[in-house]
């Protein structure tokens, strides 16, 4: 191979640089995704969430609990990018095999129903 030419260096910059433009223009569109975010459960995911919701201390004692009793014991070790629709359907036929009914209706589990 020959030298590389100026336009050759300008040409490898350039190419060099997309995947962080691309980043950049991602991060100010607001759809950036940390790659490290693929090591990061359900569970994790939930307790910053929950930490986040609300001040309200009930609704947020109301959230814990019910992530705690009815999502974290089912889907909580799951990673987030592995989540899949049958997963998601999947779930409901769990809890009605493993916990009481008035505890995980789509009326009160995560609804505002009743809290157990």
């Amino acid at each position: 191979m020959g030298a590389r030419t100026r336009g050759d260096r300008c040409a490898l910059a350039q190419r060099s640089a997309l995947p962080l433009n691309e980043t950049a223009a991602d991060t100010a569109r607001g759809h950036h995704v940390d790659p490290r975010a693929g090591r990061i459960t359900f569970r994790q995911f939930a307790e910053k969430w929950v930490a986040t919701h609300t001040t309200e201390v009930n609704s947020r004692e109301t959230a814990e609990r019910r992530l705690r009793l009815h999502a974290c014991p089912y889907i909580g070790t799951r990673p987030l990018p592995s989540f899949q629709p049958g997963h998601i359907r999947a779930w409901p036929g769990e809890l009605e095999a493993n916990v009481p009914a008035a505890s995980h209706t789509s009326s009160s589990a995560f609804a505002g129903g009743p809290a157990q």
